[in-house]
């Protein structure tokens, strides 16, 4: 139960800067969205189609790569995302800001949102997924700096799409967001060596 709390938490919030801070603000991202809207432009497909089409590939992703448990947290992870931002979008509520003032609050609530769900053993059926795999091959790789280099790689492949600056504040929202859950990865080690280490002394 604590887990599906964090994972509610997580989608609760990345729903709410998507839909109330980043789709108002005209701030796009690195993420699923970002590749289908390069690759619906490319094909001719429609943005929606090519999004799901993404992510059932990012599911059938973590299943094999990640196991049966994490597969069924992002799939509940991925159903809350999807009735969140619906209805949260669908209220009409915006936070009109200054594109940079935009991307930093949201890439900060995304960043804590990525967090709780990773912090629950799940993922939200992005490319963070493919971020935690490496991760669990190559426990040196960061998460969080796999997600960044996915993310800028996305967005500056859309750069003749979206346009430069579009782009630039996608960068600064990327970077605020990985920031963020680095910082809450890195702390989470550190308590977790504590943990282990107060645990072992009680023994000796």
């Amino acid at each position: 139960m604590k887990d599906i709390g964090k994972i509610l938490l997580g989608n609760l919030l990345i729903s709410a800067a998507y839909a109330f801070i980043t789709v108002p603000n005209n701030i796009i991202n690195g993420g699923v969205t970002g590749l289908a809207q390069i690759l619906s432009k490319l094909f001719g497909l429609d943005v929606a189609y090519m999004s799901n089409g993404i992510t059932i590939l990012l599911l059938l992703f973590s299943l094999f790569a990640l196991g049966k448990a994490f597969f069924l947290k992002t799939i509940l992870s991925s159903i809350l995302y999807m009735g969140l931002f619906s209805a949260l979008h669908m209220s009409g509520f915006a936070i009109l800001l200054h594109p940079a003032i935009a991307a930093v609050l949201a890439g900060a609530l995304v960043g804590f949102a990525y967090f709780c769900c990773i912090d629950a053993n799940s993922s939200t059926a992005g490319f963070d997924v493919v971020a935690i795999a490496i991760h669990r091959k190559y426990p040196s790789r960061n998460i969080a700096v796999t997600m960044r280099y996915i993310s800028i790689a996305i967005l500056l492949i859309g750069c003749f799409s979206n346009g430069v600056e579009a782009v630039l504040y996608g960068i600064l929202f990327t970077l605020v967001q990985t920031y963020v859950l680095n910082v809450l990865l890195a702390y989470r080690s550190k308590w977790h060596c504590r943990k282990v280490a107060a645990s072992v002394s009680k023994e000796t």
